[in-house]
């Protein structure tokens, strides 16, 4: 399930559980997107909607070691010979604004 933020709000991920703020406008998935859409902070979106929408998401830079590798690990991305943290993290960026890692 997938759904669009109407309101912003206090929440995390299914995969990070770091809390912080859901904006207007992203779009969220997983456990968090039934509990927003329940309060009524959230609609369903479409199923083509992208999940992890927002360009501030997720913060890498909060994440740790075993948050980041779960990350990649979830979204199927090669972080290839990356090994430390720094390089993970440029990786997952590069990923996520469209460059090839």
């Amino acid at each position: 399930m997938r759904a669009k933020v109407l309101k912003e709000f206090p929440g995390c991920t299914d995969d990070n559980p770091i809390t912080r703020m859901i904006k207007e406008g992203e779009i969220i998935s997983g456990d968090l997107a039934k509990v927003a859409i329940g309060e009524g902070w959230a609609e369903e979106a479409a199923d083509d909607a992208v999940a992890d929408n927002s360009p501030d998401m997720p913060a890498f830079d909060d994440m740790n070691m075993g948050q980041l590798k779960a990350y990649a690990a979830e979204r199927q991305i090669d972080l290839g010979t990356a090994t430390r943290r720094a390089e993970i993290i440029a990786v997952l960026k590069a990923v996520r604004s469209g460059d090839e890692a």
